[in-house]
């Protein structure tokens, strides 16, 4: 085994036999030994920009628009500005109460002093979970609807809890498709805002309406993100368009993860919230009634002002990173809107009035007209995949080792094999030479 041959005879490598060869001229070794580093020294920084390249996960994003007979249609979420209704809450005697536990500002002061720990929130929002009679209703807020110029019911909302309280979705369960664009082919809904029960908004909405967010039945809305704002007197046309994106699994940081608090398909709003509602938890040690864990109590009205709003102030102040770890889904669709509007005309709101009765001034300050619909039937797919993946990055490194070296990536492991020879024939043959010596010695000995 000693008698291996030199690496310039054992690999081939450009250059190495022009530096080995002892007949060769000094100056001549050296001007190749000097063209051989510089070639090496290229080769490694080049196979260190394709390794580097490789480990940032590069993304090609492939846009398509497609047109398609049919569209999913959203989900509607429709949310009241007004968290309680006024008649109910004098009713208990919990205005007072109410009220400082949704303070507008300062001036909310001069209210008179009422003893919290006496009004039991949980009271009112456990009742609002079980059958919404304490907030707006269904009932006295959908005056008609309509689905692609058809009479719907109300049976086709159902009760969500949002940030804003209790809200009605439209196409809960996805199973809507749009025929057509257009108007004609969407939702219209007649809406009563009831301007004479507001009292408190949830999160600081000092205007009447409604907020109104377009999404994908999976995802949970958070109306202070997507919710837009539609007001009374007016005709509001909201054009929604289609996004589609896919992924394969990690590209772009996309994934999901496991959820406490939130059921059904993952998506980073409902992580979002959960985030929120694990460092109010840790705070107040009770919770809102959007949380649905019932390891915890829902806050009662001292715990709500003392705890609970300046908690929710002070999370939006503090970066927890707890959000930062909130992937996007690798698959998931949006939805964008265009919304317009205009008011509603006198002649409208006289003819109104005569058909359903009360007062002119009352539904020019109630009734709110929504359109949803389509506004095209293409819709934007947007494909995630890997720019430069493993085949790529070998083809380029032994492209790097034959520019200059005349190498591959076989020569590297020729090397890596003479290396490994070269080691172990000289330990062999160490330890031959010493055994010998002992069996001369133990001779000798003898």
């Amino acid at each position: 085994m000693g008698g291996n041959k030199p690496l310039h005879e054992a690999v081939t490598v450009q250059g190495l036999s022009q530096i080995c060869d002892t007949n060769a001229n000094i100056y001549r070794r050296v001007i190749w030994f000097l063209i051989f580093c510089g070639g090496l020294g290229f080769t490694t920084f080049n196979i260190y920009k394709q390794i580097a390249l490789y480990l940032s996960v590069p993304v090609n994003v492939r846009v398509d628009q497609i047109l398609d007979n049919t569209l999913l249609f959203p989900s509607i979420t429709i949310c009241n500005n007004n968290i309680m209704r006024n008649s109910l809450l004098e009713n208990f005697g919990w205005t007072d109460g109410f009220q400082m536990a949704y303070p507008y500002t300062d001036f909310d002061e001069q209210l008179p002093s009422v003893n919290l720990s006496e009004l039991d929130i949980s009271n009112i929002d456990g009742l609002i979970s079980v059958n919404s009679s304490y907030g707006h209703t269904m009932e006295n807020t959908i005056i008609k609807c309509d689905w692609e110029s058809a009479p719907c019911g109300q049976d086709a909302f159902v009760y969500l809890e949002t940030d804003m309280g209790k809200c009605f979705k439209y196409n809960g369960n996805g199973s809507l498709l749009a025929r057509n664009s257009g108007r004609a082919h969407g939702l219209r809904l007649l809406l009563n805002v009831q301007e004479e029960e507001y009292t408190r908004s949830h999160d600081k909405y000092f205007g009447t309406g409604f907020m109104v967010a377009v999404h994908a039945p999976e995802v949970i809305p958070i109306m202070s993100e997507m919710g837009m704002a539609v007001a009374p007197g007016f005709q509001h046309l909201v054009g929604i368009g289609a996004k589609e994106v896919a992924a394969q699994e990690g590209i772009g940081g996309c994934g999901d993860r496991f959820l406490k608090y939130m059921t059904g398909n993952y998506s980073r709003e409902a992580c979002k919230l959960e985030c929120e509602m694990d460092f109010l938890l840790s705070m107040c040690n009770c919770r809102d009634f959007i949380n649905p864990s019932e390891e915890f109590a829902i806050c009662n009205l001292q715990q709500y002002q003392e705890c609970y709003i300046p908690g929710k102030a002070k999370y939006l102040q503090t970066d927890t990173g707890c959000e930062a770890g909130c992937p996007e889904p690798c698959s998931y669709t949006r939805f964008t809107t265009q919304h317009s509007s205009a008011p509603l005309t006198r002649n409208y709101i006289t003819a109104y009035t005569k058909a359903k009765g009360k007062t002119e001034e009352y539904w020019r300050r109630n009734l709110v007209i929504l359109e949803m619909y389509m506004s095209s039937m293409t819709y934007e797919h947007i494909e995630k995949q890997l720019e430069y993946e493993i085949l790529d990055l070998f083809c380029d490194i032994g492209g790097a080792l034959g520019l200059l070296l005349g190498a591959s990536l076989l020569t590297v492991l020729e090397v890596f094999d003479f290396l490994c020879i070269t080691v172990f024939s000289a330990v062999f043959d160490k330890n031959k030479v010493h055994k010998i010596d002992r069996a001369d010695n133990s001779i000798t000995h003898w």
